[in-house]
């Protein structure tokens, strides 16, 4: 994973003066895993604050470098000098020729933005198609466990064909076809095919993911609230499974009030995110998980039969361990972010 990412903001970021799709996202994805970014532009800065300080992007760079403040062969490396970056780790983001000899001048990886390259670039170390191509090169996705995925699946096909089939014998082949899938993942956890039916075969209807709320809270100094859950000692996002008479928006007041004695107002939305993709361990069913920012209206904390601690903290103090099966510190940063940009973009997977 590359530390410093430098976007040259004439041929790729918002070169056109407006986010191509997808743009926004990206900066705020690298932006709460903690990557460095930097910005370089032939422009004068009195013109790069008319032309793109607008977009509302500028508070996710720590550096940029304008055309007025360097020579043009040095816009690059005054960048990284100013960033901290070194050149194995860091990455050029351009679309032209001179931005890859820009790149291999300093010593920078460079990564072509192909959705918006004018020239044919053979050069280059990556090529992205689009803006969230960047990601798999920075991040890479953990190698998921196909054994496991075909059993999730055949379980879903089950699941499904239960709920339709109306053949006794259909039936009668889904139910066996559930019943292989209990018995193959029973093998893998070592658990008995019963207590897999139980946990992993329990539900009827076509198979839907789950909906998992949590509450961004803060507090005037720009802190945000966590709660310690009782069963095991971890700190998390107040929230919880959506209930099913009540709006995503609903069932975080009634959760910010049991588990934290806070009354709120839902306001902005920060993400809709696939929990397998970033919480661990992975469930062997879908769970979609949706993060707002609350206003904190009144109320105290109480312990509760859940949470028996709660406190407002800092992104760079966290308290340990963290729940990262509700909550991991890449989503608490998302919102963070959310809260500084008044020009946020919801991210929804």
């Amino acid at each position: 994973m590359y530390r410093h990412i430098i976007f040259n903001l004439d041929t790729s970021l918002a070169a056109s003066r407006m986010p191509a799709p997808g743009e926004r996202s990206l900066i705020q994805i690298l932006a709460a895993h903690g990557v460095g970014l930097g910005a370089l532009t032939r422009r004068q800065r009195r013109e790069h604050e008319t032309d793109f300080a607008p977009l509302g992007l500028d508070i996710y760079f720590g550096a940029i470098v304008c055309g007025d403040e360097v020579p043009d062969g040095r816009l690059l490396p005054a960048c990284m000098e100013r960033l901290g970056a070194r050149p194995g780790g860091s990455l050029f983001i351009g679309s032209s020729l001179s931005d890859a000899s820009r790149a291999a001048e300093a010593g920078a990886a460079f990564g072509l933005a192909a959705w918006c390259a004018g020239d044919s670039v053979p050069l280059a170390d990556y090529r992205f198609e689009r803006p969230s191509d960047l990601l798999a090169v920075l991040n890479p996705a953990p190698a998921r466990d196909r054994y496991l995925d075909r059993i999730f699946e055949l379980q879903m096909i089950a699941q499904a064909g239960l709920a339709y089939s109306r053949d006794p014998f259909d039936i009668d082949r889904f139910r066996r076809l559930r019943r292989m899938a209990a018995e193959m993942l029973g093998e893998e956890a070592g658990l008995s095919t019963e207590t897999v039916s139980g946990l992993f075969c329990n539900e009827e209807g076509y198979p839907t993911p789950k909906l998992d709320s949590r509450a961004a809270v803060f507090d005037a100094a720009g802190r945000i609230l966590l709660v310690r859950e009782r069963s095991d000692g971890t700190w998390s996002l107040p929230g919880g499974w959506v209930d099913s008479n009540l709006s995503v928006a609903e069932n975080l007041v009634k959760e910010v009030r049991e588990e934290a004695g806070l009354d709120v107002v839902p306001g902005k939305f920060v993400a809709l995110l696939d929990r397998n993709r970033h919480n661990v361990p992975p469930f062997a069913y879908g769970i979609a998980k949706a993060f707002m920012i609350c206003e904190a209206a009144e109320g105290r904390f109480a312990p509760s039969l859940e949470t028996d601690a709660s406190g407002y903290f800092s992104l760079d103090s966290l308290p340990a361990p963290l729940s990262v099966n509700r909550n991991t510190k890449e989503q608490i940063a998302l919102c963070f972010l959310a809260r500084k940009d008044p020009h946020w973009q919801t991210l929804c997977e």
